[in-house]
């Protein structure tokens, strides 16, 4: 393979590993805000039966 292909690869390679990583952190910040919205309600519904 020529140096030219070589770094062609690594480009195509660097963007897809990017656009994995994108979608996985996607992934991981909806999953973060729903726990933090259930943590939210669950300590709203603990505060209003305490009052």
């Amino acid at each position: 393979m020529k140096t030219k292909e070589i770094k062609e690869l690594k480009e195509k390679l660097i963007v897809s590993v990017k656009k994995t990583l994108t979608a996985n952190n996607k992934g991981l910040i909806n999953t973060l805000e729903k726990d933090l919205d259930k943590s939210i309600k669950a300590f709203s519904v603990r505060h209003t039966q305490k009052t």
